[in-house]
């Protein structure tokens, strides 16, 4: 076996002991790479987590949440409509995981959830009647990975009904936990996981969702049950079909659970965000307390973009993103800067050409896929300043230039204020602004409100 150097070799022992990731390891040299695999073998099938594998970078996609909601408007004809879209207009700027959200398995006549003899729930026979696979077959056509929603738990219709486990002589009934339900979705209890055949289920529900070619789960109410979010992972790497996990909502994330939650791809770290200024200042908290969390293949999620047509579902609150321009260019900059997944929320098949211009613009997707998740570097009279370092390129990088305010300013910073060597001269490119900006002692920007000036320097 080659010969590792002693940071190598700490760095692969120290990721594969705590059964996380043995990754970027391989990126340093070919020895670190057959020494992963060798340890790869040794280890035992659960522990064969490695999220960079699937995303080395933040996922870029597009979810069906934000504009057709989590019940029924949500059907064969539209799904297609969009899919084609975004083949088109997102696919060539590297956006590939398109996925729909709840409401996929229920009648729209009737309400009812569709499941197999097993309890595990399908495509709905009213508003999917050729099931998913037609669809998944032309997202695979098309060259992108498709996704859907699924809740934590077992179907309290199967439950009822004590329909068998596969590959088990145990029931749905058997494993079912009544008093640990999700408190905002009724369609399933929880499960116990102490029990010996809590692990076939979960299994075979990922063994259908292979089956039809899934390559994205966005799994909700998962957030705070580690032994659940530990079990769907297993079951992923055990339907021996690469899926990458996404964990959701996000409203309660336990730092304690780190362990059980890099064995996902991504984890929501916010409950829902729309089109107004309160999600905005949600993000920046969100963003500040998780910040040391995002990286080597595991992506701290701000949710979704809910810029274009929302709600379509509801007529009533139907409408176009209530965002100003200035608010746009923040929400897109700080999931820019925070290496989140860039998950489109509203309609594509409505979406402006400004819309599409903002997130697919070159400079900005440059610094999300860096894949590196930025830090707060200075924070004064309602004005945060955001650094995110060059992967590769020590004095290279961006900086977001946040107005907090609610009225304009004037702002003026040093090389030393955005922490960069104040020797050393910089060329600077403003984003959204679109013009370079000279070597200088002293910059001065206007700043709108709720504003952001984004720099590439």
């Amino acid at each position: 076996m080659d010969r590792l150097n002693r940071r190598q070799f700490i760095s692969i022992t120290a990721l594969s002991s705590a059964g996380l990731l043995v990754c970027g390891c391989g990126e340093e040299n070919k020895a670190s790479t057959k020494f992963a695999k060798a340890i790869l073998k040794t280890l035992p099938a659960e522990r064969k987590f490695n999220p960079a594998r699937l995303t080395p970078k933040p996922p870029l996609g597009f979810n069906s949440y934000d504009c057709y909601g989590g019940g029924t408007y949500a059907n064969e004809e539209n799904i297609l409509a969009n899919m084609e879209v975004f083949a088109k207009k997102l696919k060539p700027h590297g956006y590939k995981y398109f996925t729909i959200d709840a409401g996929w398995f229920i009648n729209s006549d009737d309400r009812w959830i569709q499941t197999d003899e097993y309890g595990r729930i399908l495509p709905s026979k009213t508003n999917f009647p050729n099931g998913l696979e037609a669809i998944i077959k032309r997202a695979h056509k098309l060259k992108i990975k498709f996704g859907l929603w699924m809740i934590r738990g077992v179907n309290r219709q199967a439950v009822e009904k004590k329909l068998k486990i596969k590959s088990s002589n145990y029931t749905l009934a058997d494993i079912a936990d009544k008093e640990n339900v999700c408190p905002w979705c009724q369609y399933n209890y929880g499960v116990n996981m102490k029990h010996p055949a809590a692990q076939k289920y979960y299994d075979s529900v990922l063994e259908l969702l292979a089956e039809w070619g899934l390559d994205f789960v966005k799994y909700d109410d998962i957030e705070e049950h580690p032994a659940e979010i530990e079990a769907v992972a297993r079951a992923i790497n055990n339907s021996k079909r690469d899926i990458v996990f996404s964990i959701s909502p996000g409203n309660n994330v336990n730092p304690d659970y780190r362990t059980s939650y890099r064995m996902a791809n991504m984890l929501r770290v916010s409950g829902d965000i729309w089109d107004n200024r309160k999600s905005i200042e949600k993000t920046f908290q969100r963003w500040e307390l998780m910040q040391k969390f995002g990286g080597r293949g595991f992506w701290i999620d701000l949710d979704m973009i809910p810029f274009g047509t929302l709600d379509v579902h509801d007529k009533e609150k139907t409408r176009t993103d209530n965002f100003t321009p200035d608010q746009r260019y923040t929400f897109i900059t700080q999931r820019a800067l925070a290496a989140s997944p860039l998950i489109m929320g509203g309609e594509l098949t409505t979406t402006s050409d400004e819309i599409f211009d903002i997130i697919t613009n070159k400079e900005m997707l440059k610094c999300n896929q860096n894949a590196v998740t930025g830090k707060l570097i200075a924070r004064g009279d309602n004005i945060d300043i955001w650094k995110t370092k060059h992967k590769k390129k020590q004095d290279q990088g961006w900086i977001g230039i946040f107005n907090r305010n609610q009225t304009a300013t004037k702002f003026s910073a040093t090389k030393e204020q955005l922490k960069l060597n104040p020797k050393r001269k910089y060329s600077f490119y403003d984003i959204w602004n679109k013009k370079k900006i000279k070597n200088a002692d002293t910059y001065q920007f206007d700043i709108g409100p709720d504003g952001v000036v984004f720099l590439k320097y």
